[in-house]
């Protein structure tokens, strides 16, 4: 007769009890992240950026989260180049964890996903490099910008459908490339968006404009009733503003109990509806030529979820399996109260990775205005949900020479309603 080794057994259920007693412990703790997030959503974004510290204090297993939420702290308060520096790091980063060491994998299939270092979810690698191009156009850095763009395009070719409905990023990447006249770039990076967006107008004016330059208006004859006024062929000169609203919804754990002794836990996100945020300028012909493109961030976060439901329940089905086949060790060993402990431990310890990027806002707007060159003063009014009263904006007197382009910065999200950014 084969006889187990007690001590592996031994071994093996001392590793759960420290498992689990982890797993208490860290539900109790109230982390840095979580505090700094609380500031930032009051309208604290100094305290929320000075509540993380130095890098060391929160890194670990949440590395990747603390400068991805550091970054859109930085990126409120109109700190462009640290905004930039920080997530260039979170960058870095995803690209090390794309690689994942054999003795993590082989610890989450049977503990959790929570004691791994974070990943990020595919739309939140693509959000790295969207807030990026923004940073980097804000500081007149357009090269950078465009570097950045083709890094989101790898992005977009990896996960194809679960990244589709976000029209904000695709639109920043080509207006990247016409920044730089890559026009063949651009034009290409607008037909994909004309082919998926719910309002084809909103680019059919960026289209026709680079058609013409390219002698490919053959191409755009199904576009010519969508445009708003004879459209022109020269490069335009524009005030681009970014529009963040609202806040993205966050994970939770749902739960599968199968008697007599298995929990599967898996993340999903809460449904909420799109925020709403309009910018209405004073001037009528301003008010006429404006378009607006959003990107609900909720929605996109939630197709990037369902794309890899698969791997998610191919891990936990992995993870039951290894759970049952410990107890059938122990219990092997006659060790009754022993599968009792590691029985429990399992449930305790099957826990869903909630975790997620919580400082995203709801939406990415683009909110794009030809204007003649020369010099410009404008207003609007900004409105959003009932929490958000009307705000009205003056923008300083700016002057555009012709093709040049002025970008502006706004949010609308938990207590910083219209908190204005500007470049420095």
């Amino acid at each position: 007769m084969k006889h187990r080794n007690p001590s592996l057994v031994g071994n093996s259920l001392g590793k759960w009890v420290l498992l689990g007693f982890l797993f208490l412990v860290s539900g109790c703790a109230v982390s840095p992240l979580t505090k700094a997030r609380q500031h930032y959503f009051q309208g604290n974004l100094q305290q929320a950026v000075d509540t993380l510290g130095p890098a060391a204090d929160t890194s670990g297993r949440n590395e990747l989260l603390y400068y991805m939420e550091k970054g859109v702290f930085l990126h409120g308060l109109g700190e462009y180049q640290a905004s930039t520096d920080t997530l260039l790091k979170a960058s870095r980063l995803m690209a090390e964890l794309e690689t994942i060491s054999l003795s993590r994998q082989t610890a989450a299939v049977v503990s959790s996903d929570l004691i791994t270092k974070y990943p990020g979810e595919y739309c939140e690698r693509l959000w790295v490099h969207t807030l990026l191009m923004m940073n980097y156009l804000l500081l007149s850095r357009e090269d950078e910008a465009l570097v950045e763009a083709k890094q989101a395009l790898k992005v977009f070719d990896l996960y194809p459908e679960a990244l589709k409905k976000d029209y904000f990023s695709r639109a920043l990447i080509a207006l990247c490339y016409e920044n730089l006249g890559e026009d063949n770039d651009a034009f290409i990076e607008y037909r994909k968006l004309m082919r998926i967006l719910p309002t084809p107008r909103l680019i059919a004016r960026d289209l026709y404009r680079l058609g013409s330059r390219l002698g490919r208006l053959d191409e755009l004859k199904d576009i010519a009733d969508l445009l708003p006024q004879k459209p022109t062929t020269d490069p335009a000169s524009e005030l681009v503003i970014f529009l963040n609203a609202g806040r993205i919804p966050v994970k939770f754990a749902g739960n599968i109990f199968i008697p007599p002794h298995t929990r599967i836990s898996f993340p999903q996100y809460h449904d909420s509806a799109p925020p709403s945020a309009i910018l209405r300028f004073d001037d009528p012909a301003q008010q006429r030529m404006a378009t607006q493109l959003t990107t609900d961030l909720g929605e996109v976060a939630h197709n990037s979820l369902k794309d890899r439901a698969t791997g998610i329940i191919a891990k936990e089905a992995t993870r039951v399996a290894a759970k049952e086949a410990l107890i059938q060790t122990i219990r092997k060993n006659g060790n009754e109260l022993a599968v009792v402990a590691v029985q429990v431990l399992a449930i305790l310890s099957e826990e869903a990775d909630t975790r997620s990027w919580q400082a995203l806002p709801g939406s990415f707007s683009l909110v794009r205005v030809p204007l003649a060159p020369g010099s410009h003063q404008v207003r609007f009014t900004l409105s959003g949900d009932r929490q958000y009263p009307p705000q009205q904006i003056t923008i300083l007197p700016f002057t555009l020479l012709p093709g040049q382009r002025k970008y502006q910065s706004y949010a609308m999200q938990g207590n910083m309603a219209a908190l204005v950014r500007t470049t420095k």
